[in-house]
């Protein structure tokens, strides 16, 4: 997978994140993220689908005020399409 497409990369290309820390990329792998001012939280990827460039995790455990949150994450591939 590349830059964005990898679960355990978001520290390389997301602002907030300073650290990332886990295993795997598939359903079931987790990762503990840190900020720049220290707050931790855990997730956990819960489905793939690398032919739309998918990925859909929940947190697990957290210091910030956040509870039973879930999201999805997805890259599109810009290029060139090939018009004049």
């Amino acid at each position: 997978m590349g830059e964005l497409g990898s679960f355990q990369s978001i520290a390389r290309w997301h602002p907030m994140v300073t650290t990332a820390e886990g295993e795997g990329e598939e359903p079931g792998a987790t990762r503990t993220l840190e900020t720049s001012d220290g707050l931790r939280w855990a997730e956990r990827l819960t489905q793939t689908d690398q032919s739309q460039r998918l990925y859909w995790y929940e947190v697990t455990g957290s210091e910030l005020p956040i509870a039973d949150f879930a999201a999805n994450s997805g890259s599109v591939r810009v290029g060139h399409t090939g018009a004049p």
